[in-house]
Parts: structure tokens; sequence; C-alpha cells
């Protein structure tokens, strides 16, 4: 203390002593009584059997302990003095310091669906702790943020994304009132599931190190299987669309103390075999071979094998897709899923579609008689085309010998625009070369790469008189 002044009174004593805990520090502070000048702190954690010294003329109002150890009761007193003495000592204010939470594990599950999962974490209680509180760090303990705050009893679930990045940690602090206790934390494993199909899948370990064993709800894997090595296992031989769950262990035998992570997924049915598909008038008819599984499938076409677009859905092995604006020249390529649900298999593509023949016959077959000429003279045919048609095959004959036709062309493409009647553009041939005042008999059959049109392509006969010579 300073030299006694003169005329001075010892300070009063302080009016309280505010404590409070955080971590492992114990933060005190106190009012200044009248002609305090410094002040003397003592503190015991032994139920106030001994007392410590811990600062003597000291001149601010606060100060703290720090290092203090969990599970223990921290009492403190203070007493304030000047030149002309010191006060009572106050009475005593106590920080119950709750204890670490005991062996923290966390288990976590994803599906293979979202893009998301569920870090469960559980831990054993802290002795004193009346509530916990939960921090998250999804960049491996860099950054935390605050999940959830004086949660009770002892699990808490965690909703995360960016599943199987390894990189998600989890704490846990007990709380008592307005004392904390340190952090504990845990590295949280993640158990995904990948390029799941109707009949195998591959399991991928993030956030664990050292070997690990794994064990499924349902056959092929009932049973703990032996320990594996590395991140990634393939498993094979599931059973189509169905719902598996598998869970990681640390320890043989897998026990359910020492399951770390866990995943759960439902297999794809497998894809429909042995698409076929026929192109005929108007439409393409698909068919193939039943997924037993299936509640339905799903159809799409590209004309290219790289864009798809949506061509129809079935409930059965077969399906026709209306051609559209497209034609029974237009080749597509077909691609069909099974479905049960929402669940469907992988895309099974067939093979380019066949062209398909002429839809009908030519129409409306007719003849134009020009100007004659000496001794021959020409003919001009005129007809429409169905669709599908590439080109036609013209033959015409003298009616007195219908058996002696001629070929006029096998793969004519020309056209003409009609007037008159039919004021249009359509297909023609000019005939040269006919006898005058001969009737000739003339037929016109539609083509494509794929063949004549269906039924009896020559039946549109029709003949004309050709002109008279002069």
């Amino acid at each position: 203390n300073s030299a006694k002044v003169p005329g001075q009174v010892a300070p009063g004593v302080p009016s309280y002593v505010g404590i409070k805990h955080k971590g492992s520090i114990v933060n005190f502070w106190w009012p200044a009584p009248a002609n305090a000048s410094t002040y003397d702190v003592v503190a015991s954690k032994n139920h106030k059997h001994s007392w410590s010294r811990l600062i003597s003329g000291y001149r601010q109002t606060k100060a703290h302990i720090k290092g203090a150890d969990a599970n223990k009761t921290y009492y403190v007193a203070i007493r304030a003095c000047n030149s002309a003495g010191c006060s009572d000592w106050t009475n005593s204010s106590a920080a119950v310091m709750p204890k670490l939470v005991g062996n923290l594990r966390t288990v976590t599950s994803t599906t293979h669906d979202t893009a998301g999962g569920t870090i469960s974490v559980s831990w054993t209680k802290g002795t004193n702790a009346h509530g916990y509180n939960i921090n998250h760090s999804a960049n491996g303990g860099k950054g935390w943020s605050r999940n959830a705050s004086n949660v009770s009893g002892t699990s808490h679930s965690v909703s995360v994304s960016e599943v199987g990045s390894g990189q998600h940690r989890v704490a846990v602090q007990s709380v008592n009132g307005n004392s904390v206790s340190g952090w504990r934390n845990s590295n949280a494993a993640w158990l995904t599931a990948s390029n799941v199909t109707n009949d195998d899948v591959t399991l991928t370990l993030s956030g664990h190190n050292g070997s690990w064993h794994y064990k499924a709800n349902a056959a092929p894997h009932p049973d703990c299987s032996g320990a594996q090595s590395g991140k990634t296992v393939n498993l094979s031989g599931l059973t189509e669309a169905a719902a598996y769950t598998y869970t990681a262990y640390n320890a043989p035998g897998c026990a359910d103390t020492a399951a770390v992570a866990n995943a759960t997924f439902t297999t794809t049915l497998a894809a429909p075999a042995n698409i076929s598909v026929g192109n005929s008038t108007g439409k393409w008819d698909l068919s193939w071979t039943a997924n037993a599984s299936a509640t339905s499938y799903k159809i799409t076409s590209s004309t290219n094998g790289t864009a798809w677009l949506p061509a129809g859905t079935a409930n059965t092995s077969t399906h026709s897709v209306a051609h559209g604006t497209a034609t029974v020249t237009d080749e597509r390529y077909f691609r069909v899923q099974a479905c049960k649900g929402n669940n469907c298999s992988s895309a099974a593509q067939s093979s380019l579609s066949p062209t398909a023949v002429p839809s009908g016959e030519p129409t409306n077959v007719n003849g134009l008689r020009p100007i004659n000429k000496t001794t021959t003279t020409f003919m001009k045919i005129y007809w429409d085309g169905p669709q599908g048609a590439a080109f036609y095959h013209v033959v015409y004959w003298k009616k007195s010998t219908p058996n002696d036709k001629k070929t006029a062309a096998t793969e004519h493409m020309g056209t003409e625009h009609r007037g008159g009647t039919y004021n249009r553009v359509m297909n023609m041939i000019q005939i040269n070369g006919l006898s005058c005042g001969v009737e000739y008999g003339f037929d016109v059959a539609a083509r494509n790469a794929a063949g004549y049109s269906a039924g009896d392509p020559w039946h549109n006969r029709v003949y004309y008189q050709a002109q008279a010579c002069p």
C-alpha cells in the first residue's frame, strides 16, 4: 500500500463480486468502493478450505484466472485498500466449472440421391452440465459456426451439404448457467454410395483414417466383411430395385459401438433388353424384353444419338411413336428406361430405325397431250406422290400390246407446275417418241431405299390417246 495519507479513511468492502466462466478462463469483476486505491484478490478451488493470494496491490476492478480445471468450483474474494488500511474481505463468489463432454462419437448417414446428409453426434454426459452447445465446421475446423445452443440430452443431428468431402467436423461443449466447458470435437466420417446400378455400387469412406469393415442390412453382405485399407470398395451381386443400408465400422466383427458411418441407397432396375424398332406408315413401332420388376417405361428419341427428347411412356413392352412432322424416310434412335415409381434403370439404346417404304401409291395420275409432231409425239404424265417417296418408276405401253411394257424411268424425280384445275407443283415426266394416233397406257410406282410402297404398287393405270399425225 502507499504511504498513509493524513485524515484518509479506509475504503469499504466492495458491494459484490461478479463471476463467469468461459472455456478454461474464470472472469470476475466488482464495483469500486469509495476511497479504494488498490485491491487484493484470493481464490480457492477446494471448497474454501485453503486460499491462495492471486493479486496484491491491483488497481483495476476486473481480473481472471486462466487454465481453470474442469469439474471444479472456483471461489473468489476481494478486499479494497488505501494508505489508511484495507476493508474486510467480500463474501466469496463461486463459478462452477462444468466437465468436458466425454467420449464424443460421430456417426454420419446420407442417401445416394441427395446433395446433403446428416451428421448424428452423441457423447457421454459431462459432470455438472445442464446443456450443450454444438458447433459445425465444413472446412476441416478452419471456420466454425453455431449449430445449436443449450441442447438437452446427449445426442444431436446436424444437417449438412457437400457429402463425401470428408471435411465436416462437429464440436460439443458443456453448459452450466453462465459457465461453459472447453470444446471437444471429432472428425465426421462420410460413407457415400455412387455408381449405383441394378446389381452393384461403389462405397467411399471419407474423413476416416485407417482400415475399416462393413456390413449391410441384407444379402449379399449381411455379415461383417474383411478389412478395407483404402477409401473405396466396389460391391457386386446386389438385388435389383432393393433398399440397402451399409454401415462402416472401426473394429473387426462390426460391433455396434464401433460404427463410424452409414449410407442408404436403393439399387436401380435392370435396363430393358432387345430393343427393336420398326418403321411403318405414320409411326415407329418399338418393342423390348420386359423387366419383371418394372411398372412403366420411359421412351426418348434422337435424330443424332446426342440430343434426346421425350417420346412417351408405356406400361407394357411395346410402344408406338407417331412420325408427326417426320416422314417414313426419317431415321431415329430410341432409348428405353424401365421404371418402378421414381426408380428408373439406365437407358438402353436402339440401333438406328430403318427407313419404311412409301406410305401409299401415287395419286391423281393424269396426262397432257401437247402439240403434235409429224410422225411422233410425246406425252406429259403428272401425279401427286405419297409420303416417303424418294423417286418413281414409270412405265408405258400400247394398249393393243399390254404385255409389252417399256420403262420410261426407274428413279425419276422431276416436277413441274401444273396449271388449270390442279394449279400446283406436281411430279412430272415427259415421255418422248410415242407413235401418232396410238392409245397408250401409263403407270407410276413410288419407291425409296426400302422398296416400293406396300400392296400392289402398279394399279395407277391410265390411258391416253396420242395426238393423231397430220
